[in-house]
């Protein structure tokens, strides 16, 4: 079993990447913003998190470079309808 965490502000995607990630038998937790992210990355052994760009506040970029500084054992997959390349470089560099 994999364990997933989705921080995404959308509530739609949000449930919907719950449900399909969820329906394989994988165990699925949600964060609102990036700072419960954040919180729920240090208590938790997750394989994998999805991290929204664009969550208000603490936004997925700076809980990437946040976490980064933790050295997070999970794979960091960013989320985003909106990017650069210079986005996508940052993020690759800090891990994603």
């Amino acid at each position: 079993m994999i364990k997933i965490l989705i921080a995404e502000s959308d509530t739609e995607l949000r449930l919907l990447l719950k449900k399909e990630l969820s329906s394989g038998g994988d165990s699925v937790d949600v964060a609102l913003t990036g700072a419960e992210a954040l919180s729920m990355l240090s208590g938790n052994d997750y394989d994998i998190a999805l991290l929204d760009l664009g969550m208000p506040g603490l936004g997925g970029m700076e809980a990437l470079h946040a976490a980064g500084e933790s050295e997070l054992p999970c794979e960091v997959i960013i989320l985003t309808p909106h990017t650069t390349v210079q986005t996508a470089v940052e993020a690759m560099r800090l891990g994603a």
